[in-house]
């Protein structure tokens, strides 16, 4: 298990991490997200030794990762898939990885097939897409075979099939029992892929629990609901007295009376809950002839729950 206890990064008069805790439990995909400027990248830097933090530590299974004997055997991670030397080869990176952590030259064939790179091995990095970086930073990652791994935005790149090849190797690797700590800006990714969520802001936690837990915390959605023509303002009174925001879709006053249709109003109710609706009306003695809820998404209830803590916004 990765736990991260009271974390703060400062520089200078800005802080980037601010006494953030949380865990990563094993057997896991836990997704971190938060908007650009949060202390997520920052965050998984400091885990793995490469930023030293103001206060507070990040260990794993108890074992602050600058006092781990093999770091690598234990912490596998891809932070920047930009970092390799551009005249060496996907093997020449591996091969001097399994020389630090003491492992048979077999293991680097085994990860390059892992990640479809084979074919590809002795060519020089420097001529490498985004995307093939990408899966040769996942083989650096996974090359001691670790217990916990960390992943920093690992589908940047990726074509949809190299996308969907991501999600189901980071699933592999959680049924596999790892730890696993992956950020992206790809929500509906991360709905796909993650068990449970951190979500951070300004440096700070917001909130964390499982996709559906966060989901049902989201703001609600929007409603659409069908009432007979005659009652469309004093259903549009209602909900408004409530709060809600109201737009007529269809129907209602100057439609055509010859019309079945037009005998029937479409509403379109923002930020509201069809239950509450139903409630409202049924307490008003209000006819309702149709009640639709859209799903929340996470995109939905990310935004909702970020709304406070987004450090760059265009106007």
């Amino acid at each position: 298990m990765l736990e991260i206890r009271n974390l703060t990064k400062t520089y200078r008069a800005q802080t980037a991490v601010n006494d953030l805790s949380f865990t990563v439990p094993d057997g896991q995909v836990t997704g971190f997200l938060g908007p650009n400027g949060a202390g997520k990248s920052t965050t998984m830097r400091m885990a793995v030794g490469l930023e030293r933090p103001t206060s507070g530590e990040a260990t794993f299974d108890g074992v602050p990762f600058r006092k781990l004997d093999n770091p690598g055997r234990v912490v596998g991670s891809l932070l920047d898939a930009t970092w390799f030397h551009p005249g060496r080869s996907a093997y020449q990176h591996l091969a001097i990885l399994a020389d630090l952590m003491r492992l048979p030259e077999t293991r680097i064939e085994e990860c390059l097939e892992a990640v479809g790179l084979s074919g590809v091995a002795t060519k020089r990095v420097g001529g490498f897409s985004l995307g093939m970086k990408q899966r040769l930073g996942v083989a650096c990652a996974l090359m001691g075979n670790p217990k916990h791994v960390l992943l920093d935005e690992p589908v940047n790149g990726l074509d949809p099939e190299g996308v969907h090849w991501m999600r189901e190797r980071i699933r592999a690797l959680a049924a596999d029992g790892c730890a696993v700590l992956v950020s992206s800006h790809l929500l509906s990714e991360m709905e796909l892929t993650a068990d449970r969520l951190i979500v951070v802001g300004k440096g700070a936690l917001i909130a964390e629990g499982t996709v559906e837990e966060f989901l049902s915390r989201g703001k609600a959605g929007t409603v659409e609901v069908e009432v007979l023509a005659e009652d469309v303002f004093r259903a549009v009174g209602l909900l408004e007295a409530e709060g809600l925001r109201v737009s007529v879709v269809s129907g209602g006053a100057g439609s055509d009376a010859s019309s079945s249709a037009a005998k029937k109003a479409l509403l379109r109710v923002d930020g509201a809950v069809a239950d509450d609706i139903a409630r409202l009306a049924l307490n008003n003695r209000l006819l309702i002839t149709g009640l639709s809820a859209k799903k929340v998404s996470l995109e939905d209830a990310f935004l909702d729950t970020t709304a406070g803590s987004v450090v760059y916004q265009a106007n």
